[in-house]
């Protein structure tokens, strides 16, 4: 499965996510955004 096909499928699970599975997802997201520094000054501290 193609990296952008399991984004797909991850984006549309989101509204039937039990909530500890979407935290797990969500923190993971943000750890890998923090890794990108260009992507910490568009967003800034959140």
């Amino acid at each position: 499965m193609s990296l952008y096909n399991q984004g797909c499928y991850w984006y549309m699970a989101i509204p039937e996510m039990r909530e500890e599975r979407l935290v797990v997802l969500m923190d993971a997201y943000a750890e890998i955004l923090q890794e990108y520094a260009f992507i910490r000054e568009i967003t800034g501290v959140i």
